[in-house]
């Protein structure tokens, strides 16, 4: 999806975070992070800029059982 040859304004990205027990979901316009016209998209994702990625902290214990 990231190889479509569509302009930066096409994506939007949704974070979801748990604040004070309510889960808040926001938007993240890849055009409102990304200005310049030579920022690459999949670069972005794959590091991570959208703040999209899963929550990976409690796998461990996840796995664990506890």
């Amino acid at each position: 999806m990231l190889d479509l040859n569509l302009p930066k304004n096409s994506y939007v990205f949704l974070c979801k975070h748990l604040e004070e027990g309510i889960y808040q979901v926001p938007a993240v316009f890849a055009s409102d992070v990304l200005k310049r016209n030579t920022d690459s998209l999949r670069c972005a994702v794959e590091n991570d800029v959208f703040d999209s990625l899963p929550q990976d902290s409690l796998l461990n214990e996840l796995e664990m059982g506890d």
